[in-house]
């Protein structure tokens, strides 16, 4: 179950063991390859943990898996290390893209529409563009 893998990385790194942590989802990674929410979890705590350069790479990881949904959480995830990396103009790209892609159901009860709101907030935040 993927709620209990991330949930275990998440005491493990709130145990201080931010590498056990990162090894735990690693190897649920090999386990699920294709799966992105384990790909996601280690960017956050690698984010988290100011490990910017190794969120980046595996956040894109999670981008290039996801889809639907997953995909815009993957996108506001990447695009929070973009911009921690002081990548505004790459965040912008990619979050406009993203929108632009995906539309959202029409009066349905989905999560798409907060997960696009999201994205949407995320580009009014980024302040750090790169020259």
């Amino acid at each position: 179950d993927r709620a209990h893998y991330t949930w275990y990385a998440w005491l493990l790194e709130q145990g201080g063991d931010v590498d056990g942590a990162i090894d735990f989802l690693r190897e649920a990674q090999g386990y699920f390859s294709d799966e992105p929410t384990f790909f996601m979890s280690a960017g956050r705590i690698l984010l988290r943990n100011e490990q910017v350069d190794e969120a980046l790479k595996i956040s894109q990881q999670a981008v290039n898996l996801a889809w639907g949904d997953n995909l815009l959480r993957a996108v506001a995830l990447h695009g929070e290390i973009l911009i921690a990396a002081n990548r505004d103009s790459e965040m912008r790209s990619l979050v406009e893209e993203t929108l632009a892609a995906q539309s959202a159901p029409g009066k349905l009860s989905v999560r798409t529409h907060g997960y696009r709101e999201a994205l949407e907030k995320l580009l009014a935040t980024g302040t750090n563009d790169e020259k």
